[in-house]
């Protein structure tokens, strides 16, 4: 406004110079030295004043732009702060979600990328302020020395946030992903014991496939008993998830859970069933074969016996002798052979080594069918 008065005041200055130099041609020389001189000062006066408003004027606009510069970062920061503080208000850690703790992830992400490109701007805006405030009257240097300070102060308190949010979602998302790998794990483990022990369909020739069969699925059911403990963190680990994560994420999880209690509890019954079943066939084969050894037994002391009564003298006495010790080795002669049957009939009933039963048993009956004649 100064500037556009003095330059309203141009002309006048201009008619004074033309008046100053026609007089001067005209008046006596002292009086026209003393316009002459006049003149002068007032120009001089008028210079200085000119130069003076130009370079307020250019300080002014250059102290201006430089607040605006720093206003403009200030407003800027702000508004960020303001959006990441909502975020931070409302986006929690979704655990026992990794699709969305993922999603979370990236957001912190970003947000940390922001960080680290908008920390020149704020370091800008320190140093410009400082500067300002160094020049500043002492009013204004202390409010923007507050507003410096609440800034900084803001901008702490946000990073502090968003690096703590993306910690607590990196463990969260850590935590989520160890979790599902253990469900993953025991569920592919389960389905490898079924298939494994109780789906396929085993058959056992000989008495070492049995035992083979009877140790293996002594192991799987230690093994199972082992798994408890497993099962058993993995109750605790997602019950405790549960209690961090979201309704959707909750209902996943405690199916989830349910599911894979409820088929290892299955699991450990038939596997136990089988142990047990495998357990008595294995003690009904060597029972079968106490008894194939007792009636062996006393199949060859028949035998012996016959072929000691090849040459019998002919006194009644003796034969008297050797008919009562037949009686007697005839009087149970049919307990071991019953007992024989019995077993063996039971073992191959359930395909137990039939082929190999059935021999023996074949070899026995003849053999005491003969010696029984004889």
């Amino acid at each position: 406004a100064l500037q556009s008065s003095l330059q309203e005041q141009q002309s006048g200055l201009n008619y004074l110079s033309t008046t100053v130099k026609e007089m001067s041609k005209k008046a006596p020389s002292d009086i026209s030295r003393k316009y002459q001189s006049e003149f002068e000062e007032v120009e001089t006066r008028w210079k200085k004043l000119s130069s003076q408003l130009f370079e307020h004027c250019h300080k002014l606009e250059e102290h201006m732009a430089k607040l605006r510069k720093i206003q403009n970062h200030i407003k800027t920061l702000k508004k960020w702060m303001a959006e990441v503080d909502v975020f931070l208000k409302e986006e929690w850690p979704a655990v026992g979600d990794s699709e969305i703790l993922k999603k979370q992830l990236k957001q912190c992400r970003l947000l940390v990328s922001d960080i680290q490109t908008i920390q020149p701007s704020l370091t800008s805006v320190n140093e410009g302020g400082q500067k300002i405030k160094s020049e500043a009257e002492p009013e204004f240097a202390a409010r923007l020395e507050t507003e410096l300070k609440e800034l900084n102060t803001q901008w702490e308190h946000v990073c502090r946030q968003v690096y703590a949010r993306k910690e607590d979602i990196k463990g969260g998302l850590d935590k989520t992903i160890s979790l599902q790998k253990d469900l993953s794990e025991m569920h592919e483990w389960m389905t490898q014991a079924e298939e494994e022990y109780l789906e396929r369909d085993f058959e056992y020739k000989t008495p070492d496939e049995l035992q083979k069969a009877v140790e293996e699925m002594k192991r799987a059911k230690e093994e199972a008993q082992q798994k408890e403990a497993k099962v058993k963190l993995l109750t605790e680990s997602v019950n405790s998830v549960l209690t961090q994560a979201p309704p959707a994420a909750q209902e996943a999880l405690k199916k989830e859970l349910d599911t894979l209690t409820t088929n290892y509890q299955w699991l450990c019954t038939r596997l136990n069933g089988k142990c047990k079943t495998l357990e008595e066939v294995w003690a009904c084969w060597h029972e079968l074969l106490s008894y194939l050894e007792k009636a062996n037994k006393w199949l060859n002391e028949v035998e012996f016996k016959l072929k000691t009564m090849e040459n019998i003298p002919g006194g009644a006495e003796e034969i008297s002798e050797v008919l009562d010790s037949l009686d007697n080795l005839m009087q149970h002669s049919e307990d071991n052979p019953n007992q024989i049957r019995i077993l063996a009939q039971t073992l191959t009933d359930g395909g137990v080594m039939d082929e190999l039963i059935n021999e023996e048993l074949e070899s026995f009956n003849s053999r005491w069918r003969e010696l029984h004649e004889e």
